[in-house]
């Protein structure tokens, strides 16, 4: 199980650093929807990424 975990989190991980998400959350919070709009991505699939 913690093989399987460990991949999803340097895949999401690899995918934040890919859109810039980091970058874009330095200038300040800013909920899933805004966030998707900065970076130019599907609003589910951040929201999706933000979820613990």
């Amino acid at each position: 199980m913690e093989m399987i975990l460990g991949a999803w989190a340097a895949q999401a991980i690899t995918v934040a650093a890919d859109l810039g998400i980091v970058d874009v959350l330095a200038k300040g919070p800013l909920n899933a929807e805004e966030l998707a709009a900065a970076v130019g991505a599907d609003v589910d699939a951040v929201s999706r990424l933000l979820v613990p």
